[in-house]
């Protein structure tokens, strides 16, 4: 009886398990409701007690992309209005994390390359300037005509640079590796793959592996062939 009579002490005690948790749990909730809120992080939670209360609250999940977040638009909105008031990505990233905005997935805090990845056109130094393929040819070391420079096509794309390294290590995009010690990747992207890419980011996670298998037509951003891209590809599909 004094144990059931202090359930906070009983669960926070350091002689309960994880094992002995999961039990009090099943002894006094009945039922829990959980509901998404549409594709956003909010998600509703409704408790039913042991004797028919119920209790209901909300929690925040990670969610993959910017815009799920359920305040994306009033996010956009602020980046705009601090853009127009002079300041920086840091100083953007400085005041988004103090008015309590907070990135997408598990990161917790805006930074400066964060502001910079924000898709939107408020840039305000130099070194923000808005990505831009090469021009004519760049030759072994240099991004020609529609090449980038991976980290300026995931700014373009508004997606993490690893994200985009993942792309092509599966074949998704076409890239070649310049002859310096760097090895930095350049990534082949006319207008009609900007636009696929594009439409590929849209998609929801685990979209393609789930296609994989269900629909072996599904249509996909062909490497060229011989790449390194293509290589990797036919390991993943086959391997």
């Amino acid at each position: 009886m004094d144990l059931a009579s202090d359930i906070p002490g009983l669960w926070t005690a350091p002689t309960t398990t994880d094992a002995d948790r999961k039990e009090i749990i099943r002894t006094v909730l009945t039922d829990v409701a959980v509901t998404v809120l549409g594709d956003s992080e909010r998600v509703a939670v409704t408790l039913t007690w042991a004797g028919g209360h119920t209790t209901s609250g909300e929690l925040a999940r990670p969610v993959a992309r910017l815009n799920q977040l359920s305040y994306y638009p009033e996010l956009m909105q602020r980046v705009q209005a601090l853009h127009e008031q002079g300041l920086n990505a840091a100083e953007i990233a400085a005041a988004l994390d103090a008015e309590g905005f907070r990135p997408p997935k598990r990161i917790p805090r805006f930074t400066r390359d964060a502001v910079r990845r924000l898709p939107s056109s408020t840039r305000n130094d130099a070194s923000d300037s808005a990505p831009r393929p090469g021009t004519g040819l760049g030759g072994p070391d240099r991004p020609g005509q529609h090449e980038w420079w991976l980290p300026d096509l995931a700014r373009a794309l508004a997606m993490p640079q690893a994200t985009l390294y993942t792309w092509i290590r599966r074949g998704w995009v076409t890239a070649r590796q310049d002859t310096t010690t760097a090895h930095r990747w350049i990534i082949i992207a006319d207008p009609v793959t900007l636009a696929g890419l594009r439409e590929r980011r849209t998609r929801p996670p685990g979209y393609y592996t789930r296609h994989r298998w269900t629909d072996p037509e599904t249509p996909a951003i062909p490497p060229e062939p011989g790449t390194q891209a293509a290589a990797t590809r036919l390991r993943v599909q086959c391997g």
